[in-house]
């Protein structure tokens, strides 16, 4: 169970820090929300945040 919550919190967490980035750059409305959700989804993220909860 705590392995799981860090899992979902980290993810949460990438999404949010990629949100202020894209906000930093200047995008908006259906870009910024499509951009977080591929970004916290894809397959690099996803595999790296199940595999190391740690780090």
């Amino acid at each position: 169970m705590p392995f799981t919550f860090l899992i979902v919190l980290r993810i949460y967490c990438i999404g949010l820090a990629f949100m202020f980035y894209a906000r930093k750059m200047n995008v908006s409305g259906a870009g910024l929300l499509v951009g977080t959700f591929v970004y916290t989804f894809s397959h690099y993220v996803t595999l790296n945040a199940t595999r190391h909860p740690f780090f």
